[in-house]
């Protein structure tokens, strides 16, 4: 297995929530954060990530879309 860091892009808007996912994941992956599904698109085209975790209660563009 590849012993590079995989990556994990979360998107939530709650700033607690994403404090929590960093600090839980960050010793073991790298760690992705965006505060919206709009941003969580835009880091996508930029960055592929190997897992996406997002709240799917959200602001404008939700975690269902």
């Amino acid at each position: 297995m590849d012993n590079s860091k995989r990556t994990i892009l979360s998107i939530d808007d709650e700033p607690a929530n994403q404090r929590l996912m960093d600090a839980a994941l960050s010793n073991h992956f790298t760690v992705i954060l965006a505060n919206s599904g709009e941003e969580g698109l835009k880091m996508i085209e930029r960055n592929t990530p190997d897992i996406v975790l997002l709240d799917v209660n959200m602001p404008g563009l939700d975690g269902f879309e």
